[in-house]
């Protein structure tokens, strides 16, 4: 009888591959709403009616167990990974955990170890080519150096472009700014996201789509991607310690081909230190030693240099008509793609040492990497990462975590920007025949004066003071530095209080601070700064962050269920620099002091900002005969850089609905598809407008012309002074705001061997802030505004396919393709924005054309293509702008292979970006100075002899450096002229 109206059903649940209860897990009658959770020690009590012949036992990532009822009292069940769904638990952008079968938006995970084994450095690059729809570009070679990620195109002009990286719950900085003049010297500085150690990382969430990101409101526009790091587990008590050691050796891929048969010089004749390389055929000369001009009394006489090995240079006699090598008589010639390059090498060794029980745990990791850099001198990278995590169930209904990590890095930069220090510049410009390894010594003057450490260029051969014009790449390797030194600390700390078990209040709190202290210094006789350069910059970031949301769940029947979350959040972020440099240094060998110098050749500056955010926000999910899952989202957002008259807060919502059709009647039991999902997802996120804009700011007076130096309020003349910006500040301004919707479809054959996801999408980003002219009537120049529109479609595929999944061999294929397709719609009315960092192609916006495409000028063409001819037989150089490329790839792919036998394994990965148009800058400096490949041939003007492009005669049977083109009106030369012309 006492049966008849129920009983108590107890029970440990327990993992198959561990010791102790398992937390969290659901239990709950079959065909009923009747049910309950484990406790922290994984005991259960449930009543169940009567008429119930079974229970069922779940959890995320875990395989439902089944265990029929009959007589007994006590049901004891040991849970078993699922192997499917454990890569099916995500993390979601609020940090919360969800399965993947039931989520709608486009989402893409990367294990930690899959990032790892690719043997790079960086987590940015070691994410490259393995997510459809992201786009990762290296900014440079250096050790250490940032990278640029792009989600899904570009959705902003001015504003933040990179996306929201969020650790454990915690946004952190990925910076990668520049100060001083490394900004505008090819000093490529670090990503700040590549301070987090790849062995630390447990998993990598990819949030792509705005349904899936809004609940980050103004910082999600650019996509969210989630880190989880790694966590102590249940190891009944014992200690877990696990050490990696890499090695790994890089080598320069690629260099542009240089020609090897003329020396330096103009005209076919050899003109000692001149910048090009049209001189004489270096076979012609007659070989042995140069010629020099050693005779004091001698016309020509420049002194000498003397160089560490005690071989001495001195000036040599310029070719002429009747002697074209004039004294130069050596042969040899160098490969300057090789002058300051070697082979690179890093070790990275790392140790984790994790435990636990079934209520807490702990894990204590440490990571150390020092590499040297392809570079020959000051090229290195050095990280020393140090985290610490431990969680506790200190009672059924309390429970905390803290995660806390350290990172010191320090880094040692080269200069390899379009600048006369830069080494890729110094090099490639050097002619075939002027020996870059001989590049310092001591040089005397005409008078017999000595100077010590002297600079040896190729347009500065005997190393005169002071009269460096292009600096020798060796050179600058050794002796001008740039470092970065930073010391970083991210940790959080969570707290979730379940008070009963439909409901859980989680408080989260948690800082990312780092310091970073930069060193610039040039040498004198540096190209750039003739007297010597000092520069220090200290940049300092803190972020906080704090989130409190409650989280609750309902089973209303077998067929639906729901749960509710609601929070709050508040993040400031501050950022300092102060800056300060010298220049005309005192004692040139002197320490990095900023005393070094006069007052009157001393400058400082500095800077601080401060954004705060605040936000409520909300999340409503539904399920449906476990197949239909609709989930919506809302964020309510005030910053502190919006507008003083503008709407205080905005909302952003999303509704993404997921539909499981694999699990109706004649799919169900399917032999071919394991799994099918269709997906339909809409949303709203944004960007902030960067810090005061919304304010008009004053600076120190200042009033320059082209003819004199000007006035500054900052002289001792004036006794300072303040004048407004130039720049208005604008109270209306508002954030910019997405709004992006997608269709997809997730499917998984044969026993879920093989898998393929696809996604379409569409997003148009209004109200996007743009510098704008505004009359000089209103006592400004410029004015942001909300003025710009851009838009973005495309394509993603995801697909995998384990081709031998079992025994001792392991083979897995896995592809990601991906294209978009972007759009300038509106400019407010202009025809033509320039982007304020292009250059010389004018990377441009204009309404009906892709972001950024280069405008400016190319060769006429008439109305079928054809160039327009001049009289010479040479295209004529155009007249106007017009578009004449994209850098925007038609497409990007990516291919991984894994294969494996027993204990090894072999990973290969492809990564394609195609069909994107470059401005190869390199290539036309190379043609202006001679030293291209293209240029070493020598040709013979045929009968009737060729025009150059000035109307020159080529006489018929004369040789000259170049080639014979035919663009349409017969055969011209192709030589000096052309090359430093329209050719270029």
């Amino acid at each position: 009888m006492l049966w008849a109206q129920g009983r108590d059903i107890t029970g440990i649940v327990g993992m198959a591959d561990a010791n102790g209860g398992f937390a969290g897990a659901t239990v709950i009658v079959k065909g009923s709403t009747t049910g309950t959770v484990t406790d922290a020690n994984g005991a259960y009590r449930l009543t169940v009616p009567a008429s119930a012949t079974a229970l069922l036992f779940s959890a995320v990532g875990i395989q439902t167990i089944e265990e029929p009822i009959g007589g007994r009292t006590t049901i004891n069940v040991q849970l078993q990974t699922d192997t499917r769904q454990l890569s099916e638990v995500i993390i979601t952008a609020i940090g919360t955990k969800a399965e993947r079968d039931k989520f709608a938006s486009s989402i893409t995970t990367v294990e930690g170890k899959a990032i790892a084994k690719t043997g790079e450095t960086s987590l940015l690059t070691g994410l490259s080519g393995k997510a459809a729809g992201v786009l990762i570009t290296r900014n440079g070679g250096d050790p250490g150096a940032g990278a640029y990620i792009q989600i899904r195109g570009q959705n902003t002009i001015n504003g933040n472009i990179q996306p929201l990286f969020i650790v454990d719950g915690m946004p952190v900085s990925n910076a990668s700014d520049n100060l001083g003049t490394a900004a505008g010297n090819g000093i490529v500085q670090q990503s700040r996201i590549n301070d987090i150690n790849p062995e630390d990382i447990e998993s990598l969430e990819v949030l792509k789509g705005a349904s899936a990101a809004a609940l980050w409101g103004t910082r999600a526009a650019n996509g969210v991607v989630v880190i989880t790091t790694k966590k102590g587990r249940d190891t009944n008590g014992k200690v877990n310690i696990t050490f990696k050691s890499t090695v790994s050796f890089d080598r320069v891929n690629k260099m542009p081909a240089l020609q090897q048969t003329y020396g330096q010089g103009t005209g076919g004749l050899y003109v000692q230190g001149q910048r090009n390389s049209f001189g004489d055929r270096i076979a012609d000369r007659t070989g042995g030693l140069d010629t020099y001009i050693t005779d004091p009394t001698a016309a020509g006489y420049q002194g000498f240099v003397t160089f560490p090995d005690g071989s001495q240079r001195y000036a040599i006699a310029s070719g002429t008509a009747a002697s074209p090598h004039g004294g130069k008589n050596a042969r040899d010639t160098y490969d300057h793609t090789t002058d300051a390059f070697q082979t690179g090498h890093f070790t990275d060794n790392s140790i984790n040492i994790s435990g636990g029980n079934s209520r807490s745990n702990f894990l204590i990791s440490y990571g150390n990497l020092n590499q040297e850099g392809v570079i020959k001198a000051y090229s290195n990278y050095q990280r020393n990462t140090a985290r610490i995590s431990v969680s506790s169930q200190f009672t059924d209904w309390f429970r905390a975590s803290a995660n806390v990590g350290y990172t010191k890095t320090y880094s040692s930069r080269t200069q390899e920007g379009d600048n006369v220090d830069g080494i890729m510049l110094g090099a490639l410009r050097t002619p075939p025949d002027f020996d870059n390894g001989y590049y310092t010594g001591t040089y005397t003057n005409p008078t017999g004066q000595v100077f010590n450490n002297a600079h040896v260029s190729y347009r500065n051969p005997l190393g005169k003071d002071l009269s460096t014009i292009y600096s020798n790449p060796i050179w600058t390797i050794n002796n001008n530095r740039n470092t970065s030194d930073v010391d970083r600390l991210i940790g959080n700390l969570e707290l979730d209080i379940t008070p009963v078990s439909w409901l859980t209040i989680t408080g989260r709190t948690g800082i990312d601070n780092f310091t970073d202290s930069r060193l610039e210094r040039f040498a004198r006789n540096s190209a750039l700064q003739l007297n010597g350069y000092l520069s220090k910059n200290w940049i300092t970031e803190k972020q906080f962050n704090t989130d409190v949301f409650a989280s609750a769940n309902k089973t209303f029947s077998n067929n639906f269920s729901g749960s509710l979350l609601v929070g709050v959040n508040y993040n400031s972020r501050r950022r300092a620099t102060l800056s300060d440099a010298i220049t005309n240094l005192i004692v040139p060998t002197a320490p990095d002091i900023l005393t070094n110098a006069l007052n009157s050749n001393l400058t400082a500056g500095n800077y601080n900002s401060l954004i705060r955010t605040y936000a409520y926000y909300a999340q409503a999910e539904v399920q449906a005969y476990n197949q239909l899952f609709l989930t919506l989202t809302g964020r309510s957002e005030s910053a502190s850089t919006f507008g003083a008259k503008t709407d205080p807060s905005f909302f952003f919502p999303s509704a993404a609905l997921a539909w499981q059709f694999s699990k109706l009647g004649a799919l169900e039991n399917s032999s071919w598809l394991s799994f099918g999902k269709l997906r339909l997802t809409w949303g709203q996120v944004g960007i902030q407008p960067q810090p005061y804009l919304n304010f008009t700011t004053f600076g120190p007076a200042g009033y320059a012309d082209m003819f004199t130096r000007g006035l500054t309020g900052t002289s001792a003349l004036y006794g300072g002074g303040y004048i407004r910006s130039s720049v208005a500040g604008n109270d209306f301004l508002r954030p910019e705001r997405k709004t992006e919707a997608e269709i997809g479809v997730d499917l998984r054959f044969f026993k879920n061997r093989f898998s393929l996801s696809a996604t379409a999408y569409s997003n148009y980003t209004r109200d996007v802030i743009l510098s704008l002219n505004v009359p000089n009537e209103t006592g400004y120049t410029i004015r942001n505004t909300n003025a710009a529109e851009l838009s973005n479609k495309g394509l993603e595929l995801e697909a995998s396919a384990d081709l031998i999944p079992r025994g001792d061999f392991r083979w897995n294929l896995s592809a990601n393709y991906s294209m978009n397709r972007n759009n300038v719609v509106s400019l407010a009315g202009a025809s033509v924005y320039t982007l304020p960092d292009s250059y010389m192609q004018n990377s441009s916006l204009i309404p009906g054309q892709p972001f950024g495409i280069f405008y400016s000028t190319d060769f006429r063409k008439d109305e079928s293509g054809k160039y327009i001819l001049d009289a010479n037989g040479f295209p004529q150089a155009g007249i106007s702008n017009e578009i004449i490329g994209n850098p925007n790839p038609t497409w990007r792919g990516g291919l991984g292979s894994t294969f494996g036998y027993k204990g090894l394994s072999l990973y290969v990965l492809f990564d394609r970006v195609a069909g994107n148009d470059f401005f190869n800058g390199t290539r036309g400096s190379l043609y202006n100075f001679g030293v291209h490949a293209d240029q070493g041939y020598t040709v013979v003007a045929p009968a009737g002899g060729l025009k150059d492009v000035n109307g020159n005669t080529i006489a018929a049977g004369t040789a000259f450096q170049g080639q014979i083109r035919d663009f349409g009106a017969g055969p011209v030369a192709i030589n000096q002229a052309w090359w430093q012309g329209r050719g270029s």
